[in-house]
């Protein structure tokens, strides 16, 4: 035998080895997720697609077909679709998967032919996949196991391990999804020893209500102190603690999208001029809502200076007239009497003597300041109606 022919064997023999050790593949099979969930987007976009995958599969490894089993919870998803297009299973002549909602199960065989030397499948695909909807909470999981999975006889692969999935529902983070506040910049000005009440609206985004929502709103000074937070029959406010540092932790529930405000009413306690930054922020919510961008607002109270003739200051204690009881009456001459709301806005007047009274008991509940004038002399009366 010549040195030709030796090499020739010998070549041949380490092909045979090499082929016999291709024969022999491991498999890990997996399921893959093979979708982009966004539960707070259109009804295509809460699609679960799954898909099992053993890997590249090689054409000498002789996968024929299968049979496989896969779990999961049908309170959380539901399966109802089987998609064959660039699978493995596209290529089989008999394929075909059943759906048990009850039980949570997805059923599926499938085989190259009928035929006595039926031709292998192979490629970097998945085996096959199934498509359903989400229809659980953001915060539950979407499990998904193979129960069981057998490859026809005549494979000559071996599935080392398995791996399951387990999807939880989410949330695309978009900057339009915004929980935040919008301020009334023309109510933000306080004379000093006043109070004002300041409007404050709600957006809500694409949401329609909210069981949960606690803010903090922060006073960086304390010549200001927040006295009262007051919701609406769609907007409640539940709490308000008061924390160190001037700030106050608001929790809200909001019932609708209608008449989305909050009034804040903020008190001065300080003489002299200033600018007071007050911030607003989200600190914590319902953790399953449509809401990914909690944006801070702020902004600034001016606090304006006490003037001598500001209605607030008393000017002139010798004047002509008695309060009692709530009722101011003139001892003998004609009185000129100006009756402003807290936040220095005149709503009426009346001129009152000896044969009339002013009665501030007839007055709605709240502060009250009256100026009254006799003549040349002026006295401020701070009435207070509860």
């Amino acid at each position: 035998m010549n040195c030709s022919r030796i090499y020739l064997i010998f070549a041949l023999g380490l092909l045979f080895i090499g082929n016999s050790i291709a024969k022999s593949l491991t498999y890990n099979l997996e399921i893959l997720d093979k979708s982009s969930m966004d539960l707070c987007g259109k009804e295509y976009q809460k699609d679960v697609i799954i898909a099992p995958y053993l890997g590249n599969i090689i054409k000498s490894d002789s996968l024929v077909g299968f049979e496989i089993v896969i779990e999961y919870n049908p309170d959380v998803v539901q399966m109802n679709q089987k998609l064959f297009t660039n699978t493995i299973s596209q290529f089989f002549k008999f394929k075909d998967a059943t759906f048990d909602s009850e039980r949570g199960e997805i059923i599926m065989e499938g085989y190259v032919s009928f035929d006595a030397f039926p031709n292998p499948v192979s490629g970097d695909m998945p085996l096959v996949a199934f498509a359903g909807k989400f229809i659980g909470e953001c915060e539950e999981d979407a499990y998904f196991k193979v129960k069981y999975f057998y490859p026809i006889d005549g494979f000559k692969g071996i599935v080392d391990t398995i791996k399951d999935i387990s999807i939880k529902g989410t949330i695309a983070d978009k900057p339009e999804r915004k929980l935040g506040f919008n301020i009334d910049k023309k109510q933000l000005e306080i004379k000093a020893d006043s109070t004002i009440s300041i409007n404050v609206g709600v957006d809500l985004g694409i949401m329609q209500s909210l069981d949960y929502w606690q803010t903090r709103i922060t006073i960086e000074e304390d010549s200001l102190d927040l006295l009262e937070v007051v919701g609406t029959e769609s907007l409640l406010v539940e709490n308000v603690t008061k924390e160190e540092l001037n700030s106050y932790l608001i929790d809200l529930k909001v019932l609708n999208i209608e008449d989305l405000n909050l009034t804040l009413r903020v008190k001065s306690n300080k003489k002299d001029s200033a600018k007071v930054n007050i911030k607003m922020e989200t600190v914590k919510s319902t953790e399953c809502i449509c809401a990914t961008n909690f944006p801070t607002s702020s902004f600034e109270i001016n606090n304006l200076e006490t003037k001598k003739d500001s209605i607030i200051a008393s000017v002139e204690t010798d004047i002509s007239f008695v309060y009692s009881n709530g009722v101011i009456m003139s001892k003998d001459k004609e009185l000129s009497i100006e009756v402003y709301n807290y936040t220095g806005l005149l709503i009426d007047t009346q001129v009152c003597n000896f044969n009339k009274v002013y009665d501030t008991k007839l007055m709605k509940q709240g502060i009250y300041f009256i100026k009254v004038t006799d003549g040349n002399k002026t006295k401020i009366l701070k009435i207070i109606n509860n």
